[in-house]
């Protein structure tokens, strides 16, 4: 199993696919995380009143970090007995997933998983005449217009896994419109099959990305992870990062839009606490999650 684990400097240990070793706790480790954790947490918030991303992230990469401890190795269990000492089985890491900011090296692997996720979580490799449409429309304006927004599952060797955003999706409109399509729609000048004449029609349209909610949600967001990453809990911390910028600049809502048919990726929004908006359609559902004020 893989675990994941946010850091700037060094990794702390995780399960994994290993071997067993022996670990001993005593009886009150768990009092002790606990009050770790909750000292933690309200320094995150006295950070995030001050607007220090760096300090921020940290705080919330321990905090992660920590819940994760707990759901792997049951650190803290309230079912615990209260036995002087606790012998366990903790796995040593296998394999280490890092959430981190983009960076402009890792352009071609956001490429390559946008088109391997491109077609409803499936591979779209193929599917057009060039497969740098979908990156151009879905990924790459966003790594270049917004790279603060940007955000990778690293497994150690390549991204995996990606959310990228743009803060105010009008603003973001009028630039991908007036800006970047024209820069690279001449790459598309003879399309191949009856979805690609739709797609590029639909990436040419200046008005398809604002829905009817952008006012109440202006921030608007993809995500992708490759199958191998997926079912980790990846998704929901690539989106929790997302939220502490976004929170942090005073964004109010954010929003994304996915097929309506969709039913697996539309409970997994549900679970992280977004709902369904008024301005999906039978076809493209639509949903929103209010942001926090820091």
């Amino acid at each position: 199993m893989v675990r994941v684990v946010q850091q700037h400097a060094g990794q702390l240990p995780m399960a994994g696919d290993a071997e067993y070793v022996s670990a001993i706790e005593p009886s009150d480790y768990g009092a002790l995380l606990e009050d770790l954790k909750r000292r933690v947490h309200g320094a995150r918030y006295q950070v995030q009143r001050k607007a220090n991303t760096e300090l921020l992230r940290l705080y919330w990469q321990i905090g992660q970090t920590l819940l994760q401890r707990r759901e792997a190795e049951g650190w803290g269990s309230r079912g615990a007995t209260n036995a002087a000492v606790r012998r366990r089985a903790v796995r040593r890491i296998g394999t280490m997933i890092t959430i981190r900011p983009y960076r402009p090296d890792d352009r071609p692997d956001i490429v390559d998983v946008c088109v391997r996720t491109g077609r409803t979580g499936l591979d779209a490799t193929g599917m057009y005449s060039s497969d740098d449409l979908l990156p151009d429309i879905y990924a790459l304006p966003y790594v270049d217009s917004e790279p603060e927004l940007a955000f990778v599952a690293d497994n150690g060797e390549r991204v995996v896994g990606y959310v990228i955003a743009a803060a105010n999706t009008r603003d973001f409109a009028s630039w991908f419109s007036n800006t970047w399509w024209p820069s690279v729609a001449g790459k598309y000048d003879h399309p191949t099959s009856d979805a690609e004449v739709h797609t590029l029609a639909s990436a040419g349209d200046p008005h398809r990305m604002l829905i009817a909610d952008v006012d109440d949600y202006p921030a608007h967001l993809h995500i992708d992870l490759l199958p191998e990453a997926q079912g980790q809990g990846l998704g929901r911390l690539l989106i929790d990062t997302l939220r502490v910028v976004l929170a942090e600049r005073g964004i109010p809502g954010l929003h994304l839009t996915m097929g309506a048919d969709n039913t697996n990726a539309g409970a997994f929004y549900r679970r992280l606490g977004f709902t369904e908006l008024a301005s999906s359609t039978p076809t493209a559902t639509t949903f929103g999650m209010r942001i926090d004020k820091p």
